[in-house]
């Protein structure tokens, strides 16, 4: 029971109605001000007090500082989400019980989505100036460098292709810009850009869903402004994917690229796929099939990256070039992501089968021969990807 209600919890979060993003939103940069942020972990991370340490400068005691503070206000944010949960819970027992209605149900779920919201939010607000207090006046400029970096984290949210801060991107793989080089360039032409495109794409999602929401005849307009921000906000990120790729050396920007793929909208990394996850965690394979796999897995996610990588670039510019979506060929490009993806994914998977016994493909088929999951019990063949925590995969040797 608990599982499907964690199901339709999800499957109402993503139909339901999205929370409005006021315009005064941006100039706080609250994460949890986009669409659903709120229930995440990612509304406040460790990643914000490395942004703030380096933005401002931080001295140790300031960094140690700012860590408890967010470490205290993650705690508050993980009470408020656990609060929603259980009264949300209740709420969908109840109306499955027949207690009360369909419409009931969505208008408790509405509520109970605005009270959370709300706490949130207070709790980012008041985050943010305890921040704030912890600065010099000679630290200050590095603040506004911090805001937007919380803008920035906006696009973990927004409907475009990279969905990441590059600044986050070349931190994962470890590349950190030379002042006064040209990759240091690249990277602030693209704070700029992205910031402004992002302050837009917010206040005009903020105007069409409170048109949408009051009904208003100026609706249309408030949607085709909207998609002016969307493809405007697209373009800047392909942009500065562009330039900030083209800085790096070879190795590094095909780290960038992986990480990409694992942030995108339509395809991802093959790592992702849900069969070669749970092939890697068969409980009955050796070693020394464990290592074939991985093998496999490393020389066919070179391939697929290559393949894509193209792919890719032939879409950002596509993107760059248009003035909007429609015409642009952009969705025909989307189709043959989806296919590549699709095709060596399954090229992939049959080769890890490959390595398999009879029996033990047998027992996979079966689905008896995965681990049981704390959640959703033994032998079952629908296990999240991402809590399978495949570990990196070794590069194939030279």
């Amino acid at each position: 029971m608990r599982t499907a209600l964690r199901v339709l919890a999800a499957v109402l979060a993503s139909c339901a109605p999205a929370p409005i993003v006021s315009a005064g939103d941006n100039s706080a940069a609250l994460v949890c001000g986009d669409q659903h942020a709120w229930m995440t972990e990612a509304v406040l991370t460790r990643e914000d007090a490395a942004t703030l340490r380096e933005a401002a400068r931080l001295t140790p005691e300031q960094a140690a500082a700012a860590e408890t503070l967010i470490d205290a206000a993650r705690v508050k944010f993980a009470s408020i989400r656990r609060k929603f949960h259980r009264e949300y819970y209740t709420d969908a027992d109840r109306r499955m019980a027949g207690e009360i209605t369909r419409e009931q149900g969505w208008a408790a779920y509405a509520e109970l989505e605005k009270r959370a919201r709300d706490a949130v939010l207070r709790v980012e607000r008041e985050l943010l100036d305890d921040l704030r207090t912890l600065l010099q006046p000679e630290q200050e400029d590095g603040w506004e460098g911090f805001l937007r970096a919380r803008r920035r984290a906006s696009l973990a949210w927004t409907p475009v292709d990279p969905r990441l801060d590059l600044c986050l991107g070349l931190r994962a793989i470890g590349v950190r810009p030379d002042s006064g080089s040209e990759l240091a360039a690249a990277v602030e032409a693209y704070e700029r850009e992205v910031d402004a495109a992002v302050i837009e794409y917010r206040a005009a999602l903020a105007e069409r869903e409170a048109a949408q929401e009051a009904r208003s005849p100026e609706a249309g307009k408030a949607g085709e402004r909207y998609a002016r921000a969307h493809w405007s906000l697209f373009q800047a990120q392909c942009r500065g994917y562009r330039s900030v790729a083209s800085k790096l050396a070879p190795a590094s920007r095909r780290d960038l690229f992986r990480v990409r793929l694992r942030t995108g909208v339509t395809h991802s990394d093959l790592t992702e796929n849900l069969r070669v996850s749970e092939l890697l965690s068969l409980t009955s394979i050796s070693p020394d099939q464990l290592a074939s796999m991985k093998r496999a897995l490393a020389e066919e996610q070179l391939k697929f990256l290559d393949t894509m990588e193209g792919l890719v670039g032939r879409r950002d510019d596509a993107i760059v070039r248009s003035a909007d979506r429609e015409g642009s060929g952009v969705d025909m490009i989307e189709d043959e992501l989806q296919a590549v993806w699709a095709k060596s994914a399954l090229a992939l998977v049959e080769r890890l089968r490959g390595a398999l016994t009879p029996a033990q493909l047998a027992a996979y088929d079966d689905a008896t021969d995965l681990p049981e999951h704390p959640a959703y019990g033994p032998g079952t063949s629908v296990l999240p990807s991402d809590e399978l925590r495949v570990p990196p995969l070794p590069k194939p040797d030279p």
